[in-house]
């Protein structure tokens, strides 16, 4: 039988602090996924899968979601809306 461990939350974290946090709790990081995000800061930890709180093996990888920030086309039509005022 293996040893397990929880999940740690590492949402709002920079991609750096997840990264050791997921290390510090004995698994490893996984896939990081950049996503386009108009509410999370860049470069910090929007979701995580397994989520936290989910009992893993030790050792199992933990994937993160990590903001690029806001794209160029969501504030061009943010503009546009307001100029048609």
């Amino acid at each position: 039988m293996s040893d397990t461990t929880t999940v740690p939350d590492v949402v709002g974290l920079t991609e750096d602090q997840a990264e050791e946090t997921v290390k510090n709790a004995g698994l490893k990081v996984g896939r990081v996924k950049t996503i386009n995000s108009t509410s999370v800061t860049l470069g910090n930890v929007m979701s995580a899968s397994p989520a936290a709180g989910t009992i893993v093996s030790s050792g199992s990888a933990v994937d993160l979601n990590v903001s690029a920030g806001k794209t160029g086309l969501g504030n061009f039509s943010q503009s546009e809306s307001t100029t048609t005022d």
